[in-house]
């Protein structure tokens, strides 16, 4: 289960079809499948979805999809909504704002970046020490276990 030399095997690994919390570090560095691109190896899981938390650090409005610029302490990712969808959350996020979002990994120009399809703005001051807290438990048990 979970080994990427089968993908018609992928499914059967609970891994593959969750937003696996990450760090940015982890989405930027893991070894993509050779024939699948948007697929990582994080210790035999096949992984598509992340979520990361992290401050917007910049912002790109272009027609057709907005872009936030990430930074979670370990590195900095591109994460893209639709401007369709943005509207739908309603909400105006602005450089500084620590979020947490969850996607779809995608490759766009040889670079990985998220498709976001939820974001939302954590209000909680304990919020970012929780998530750090929470992804390095999740990364030394679970995510280590190959099933």
């Amino acid at each position: 289960m979970g080994d990427l030399s089968h993908p018609h095997r992928w499914g059967e690994d609970p891994l593959f079809w969750i937003h696996n919390k990450l760090f940015v570090s982890h989405i930027c560095t893991l070894p993509q499948h050779p024939s699948y691109p948007e697929v990582l190896n994080m210790n035999g899981h096949p992984i598509t979805r992340a979520e990361i938390s992290g401050y917007i650090v910049n912002k790109k409005s272009r027609a057709d999809r907005i872009s936030y610029i990430v930074d979670d302490g370990t590195g900095i990712l591109v994460c893209s909504i639709s401007v369709e969808a943005e509207t739908v959350y309603m909400a105006n996020f602005t450089i500084g704002d620590y979020v947490t979002l969850r996607g779809k990994i995608k490759l766009y120009h040889n670079q990985r970046e998220m498709m976001i399809n939820y974001i939302v703005r954590e209000e909680d001051a304990n919020a970012e020490s929780w998530n750090r807290l929470k992804t390095i438990k999740l990364g030394l048990t679970y995510y280590q276990k190959n099933s």
